[in-house]
């Protein structure tokens, strides 16, 4: 069967214009300039002898017709990646390549990979921590986890969850500088900041009602992975996410003696992954599984830390009030 289709670069140029909306951003990915795209577009239109794009003086806008055709390229593509990606295996194994928030991945991410193997021995991850949005079109990554969302137009995702931030140290620390009952004894002790943030310390003792606690005094560090191992190794106090540290405090490991929690300011943590018509299926059995061990391991510490109560900061109550 002779097939009868138009030219490769021109279908591609088109997904991309389709995903992202525009020529530049189509180029950017395709790595040409916006120019050759554009004469791709119009001898694919020539191909057809119709209009798959509508031009305005606000950019593109796909037309009826082009969305219907879209939508059966990209799964094209899809198939033709998939099967590619099955070819190159040559093996049992899939691969997986996983973008997470860096203190994510390294203080609860890493530790229970171990958990996702067991349950999927046939899929092999790499994971890289970074800071930044994951950028599908540009990076070689399949999921991301990240804090809050940037532009929606080409990924799908789901809410993880919120981070809840409470004071954390070691036990060792706490035994030699004495019992902290209320937020002011906190200036017995070495603050913990990291400089990636805008939120810290100042908002938790705000928010607790602290008055004689200098809240920049202290270590100044530059992530909160520095932060967690200089607490660990009894250097100051942390200003700690509940979820990342929780389970070492119901262990005894490290102590929260203050019972009093505010929300970041970044947003909730969510998994994200590139928007398309077929899922691959490595994805699916990541994401329903991390969904799972988190929610598994917020109803663990609920249980365990029930005295724990969560309140919110004068600064975060008036950014809401010049919101509404």
């Amino acid at each position: 069967m002779r097939y009868q289709l138009p030219s490769l670069n021109a279908l591609r140029a088109v997904e991309a214009v389709g995903r992202h909306g525009s020529i530049s951003g189509a180029a950017k990915e395709l790595r040409v300039s916006p120019g050759a795209v554009s004469r791709q577009l119009t001898l694919l239109e020539a191909h057809f002898n119709c209009g798959l794009f509508v031009r305005t003086q606000r950019g593109l806008i796909i037309s009826e017709r082009g969305q219907a055709y879209l939508r059966q390229v990209s799964e094209a593509f899809d198939l033709i990646d998939e099967a590619s990606t099955n070819l190159l295996g040559r093996s049992n194994k899939s691969t997986l390549s996983v973008r997470a928030f860096g203190t994510f991945g390294t203080e609860w991410l890493l530790p229970r990979l171990n958990e996702f193997e067991r349950k999927h021995p046939e899929i092999e991850i790499t994971l890289k921590a970074q800071l930044k949005l994951v950028d599908f079109d540009t990076e070689d990554a399949d999921v991301g986890i990240v804090i809050g969302l940037g532009n929606l137009a080409n990924i799908d995702y789901e809410m993880l969850c919120t981070p809840h931030y409470l004071p954390v140290l070691s036990r060792a620390l706490l035994e030699r500088h004495g019992p902290i009952s209320s937020p002011d004894d906190l200036a017995k002790f070495r603050l913990l900041h990291s400089m990636g943030t805008s939120f810290g310390w100042k908002d938790w003792l705000d928010a607790a009602g602290a008055t004689g606690v200098d809240g920049d005094s202290g270590h100044q560090m530059q992530n909160y992975s520095q932060v967690y191992s200089a607490m660990r190794q009894g250097a100051g106090v942390a200003l700690g996410q509940l979820l990342l540290l929780g389970d070492d405090v119901i262990s005894g490991h490290l102590v929260a003696p203050l019972n009093t929690m505010i929300s970041g300011r970044n947003g909730p943590y969510y998994i994200v992954w590139p928007k398309r018509r077929r899922v691959k299926a490595e994805v699916e059995a990541f994401r329903s599984w991390l969904i799972d061990a988190v929610q598994a391991a917020a109803a663990r510490q609920k249980a365990a830390l029930p005295k724990l109560r969560l309140i919110a900061s004068k600064t975060y109550k008036a950014e809401k009030r010049s919101q509404a």
